[in-house]
């Protein structure tokens, strides 16, 4: 049984150009910020750009299992490049972190400390919004199984079914063919039973015609 047609082409696309519209300012950004003085609100913007434009990352990345091939090839070339985007700028701003951290060190230590727990909260974040992706993904896999299992099951009877069909349509053959036999047989006969039959007419008729002219 078919599930309702689902058209994931425009929320996709839609999300696929905003993705490459985020990446392409957090690269410029990115270089800005690794060759000018960095600032507090400079790298908490460039942490929510990122952080957003992986997050839509990981989401298309999920969808992309299951959207119709038709619409799979027209991204899978720049899925990759995405990846590949995601990678370098995620170096970038590990980089770009560590130069921020080393100045806050020096100029306020407390400050800091306190932004440390900050990162380690938006890492425990991270962690659970990849634990819900895994979960989701594990989730259709178990329903592409079920799917696949009900298919299998189908398949096994409809061969059962065939082979069911088979024998019953040689079993007809066989009948079939034993009442040709039977007709051909049958048919020999009458035509048997008519030769006697002419033959004894003309054994007769020729003795009386004999006694007769004798």
């Amino acid at each position: 049984m078919k599930g309702p047609k689902i058209d994931v082409s425009e929320d996709f696309d839609s999300d696929f150009k905003d993705l490459q519209l985020k990446l392409t300012k957090l690269e410029k950004t990115a270089i800005l910020l690794l060759n000018s003085s960095l600032t507090k609100q400079k790298v908490s913007e460039f942490d929510e750009l990122f952080r957003d434009s992986e997050g839509i990352y990981f989401h298309l990345e999920n969808e992309f299992i299951g959207i119709p091939k038709s619409i799979k090839g027209k991204y899978q070339e720049e899925m990759s490049r995405f990846n590949l985007r995601i990678k370098k700028l995620k170096q970038q701003y590990d980089e770009i972190e560590s130069n921020y951290e080393a100045l806050l060190q020096k100029d306020n230590p407390k400050e800091a400390l306190l932004d440390v727990n900050k990162k380690l909260q938006k890492t425990n974040n991270i962690a659970a919004d990849s634990i819900k992706v895994l979960r989701t993904t594990n989730d259709r896999d178990n329903q592409t199984m079920v799917m696949l299992s009900s298919q299998t099951e189908k398949i096994i009877q409809n061969k059962e079914t065939l082979n069911s069909v088979e024998v019953i349509v040689n079993r007809s053959e066989v009948i079939v063919r034993g009442l040709l036999n039977r007709v051909t047989a049958n048919k020999l006969l009458l035509l048997t039973i008519i030769f006697l039959l002419s033959l004894s007419i003309i054994i007769v008729i020729y003795f009386k015609l004999k006694r007769l002219y004798s």
